[in-house]
């Protein structure tokens, strides 16, 4: 079972629908968000990638706490700061940057219960 952190009370008025829609949203945008890393090696952070990469960190530190998942909105506000920082940066994606960046999908993915290198 995956493990949500959240006031009891406030878990309970969300619909299991709801919650199933939250997952499904976040593994089609993993999958997505693990293509633009790869893609980070050969263009760097400053192209789109980069860019998209942060948004979705963003998005997803944003609204991970509301379904109760806290604990994955702490991983992916890291992954943000990480991408700003990249994105500003202008410089190609070091090495160990890039375990970085996959390091947090991976914990993002695990504690939501998908596998790690991408949803499948």
């Amino acid at each position: 079972m995956i493990k949500r952190s959240a006031h009891k009370e406030d878990l309970e008025m969300l619909d299991d629908d709801l919650i199933a829609d939250f997952l499904h949203g976040c593994k089609l945008n993993l999958t997505a968000a693990y293509a633009r890393a790869r893609v980070l090696r050969t263009e760097g952070a400053r192209g789109e990638s980069g860019e998209s990469l942060k948004k979705f960190a963003h998005r997803l530190a944003g609204s991970a706490g509301i379904y109760g998942y806290s604990s994955v909105g702490v991983v992916a506000l890291r992954l943000e700061n990480l991408m700003r920082v990249l994105v500003r940066r202008r410089h190609p994606v070091s090495a160990h940057s890039m375990t970085k960046i996959l390091s947090l999908l991976d914990t993002i993915s695990k504690t939501l219960g998908f596998a790690p290198g991408g949803p499948s």
